[in-house]
């Protein structure tokens, strides 16, 4: 039984969400029939979601899909040669509806497992020390090749202008395109010079030129999170996810 794998359309897999034109690619043909990518994807939602990108990751998504391709050809196979097969493995069938039976009442075991709340809440507290945080903060800035620039910049926003719009047509850096946004990042991620011009600085005020290896900056400290413990319900569903496969 001849069996081709549409390889340019492997990378869609690599998506963690395709959308139903995606979906109606050919992942395989098996003889004449053609196999969808949409026919892989419940085998991925067996993997629980906060190892999968560990598991498909480099020749992981290929030897996934080497697996899924077996495992159709086979029950093809069985499919088309079923009453010969039986009458030669006569304890094969039996053994076979025997598993299939056991990993039927399994699979509706673990449906019914759950991670309650009051486990969520124990785990925490009994493990605090995993969820220590150092100190945070979250920034906006613009990125420029000269001192001039930088200093012309800060200019415009004393007239009033928007760092944001600002950042969106003169920052050279990727996250102009969100508006100079650089999110909520833990100290020491940052380039000294950067991070120690933003202990200094005052929460929504403009501040530079700041210069640092990658050129000239114009910042805005918009919020500073001292060092302590994640909340409870920051971390919940990390520890759900966590608990559930040893649950289960």
């Amino acid at each position: 039984m001849e069996v081709k794998v549409e390889e340019a359309n492997l990378k869609l897999l690599e998506k963690p969400n395709l959308s139903s034109e995606e979906q109606e690619k050919t992942l395989m043909t098996i003889g004449t029939e053609v196999v969808k990518l949409s026919a892989i994807l419940p085998d991925f939602e067996q993997i629980p979601e906060f190892i999968r990108p560990q598991i498909l990751a480099g020749e992981g998504l290929k030897d996934f899909v080497n697996q899924f391709t077996y495992r159709e050809t086979v029950k093809r196979y069985v499919e088309k040669n079923f009453e010969d097969l039986s009458k030669k493995y006569p304890q094969s069938q039996a053994l076979s509806y025997r598993e299939a039976s056991i990993r039927s009442l399994l699979n509706n075991k673990m449906k019914t497992v759950a991670v309650s709340d009051e486990d969520v809440k124990d785990f925490y507290s009994k493990n605090l020390n995993q969820f220590a945080q150092p100190e945070q903060m979250k920034a906006h800035h613009i990125l420029v090749d000269t001192e001039d620039q930088a200093k012309a910049i800060m200019e415009r926003l004393n007239k009033n202008e928007k760092l944001e719009d600002i950042a969106k047509t003169d920052s050279k850096c990727p996250s102009g395109k969100e508006g100079g946004d650089l999110g909520m990042f833990e100290k020491g991620r940052m380039v000294p010079e950067f991070e120690a011009a933003l202990e200094k600085a005052e929460i929504g005020k403009n501040i530079g030129p700041v210069k640092t290896k990658f050129g000239f900056h114009i910042v805005r400290l918009d919020e500073k999170k001292p060092a302590g413990t994640a909340s409870l319900d920051e971390v919940k569903d990390r520890i759900k996810a966590q608990l559930l496969p040893k649950k289960q």
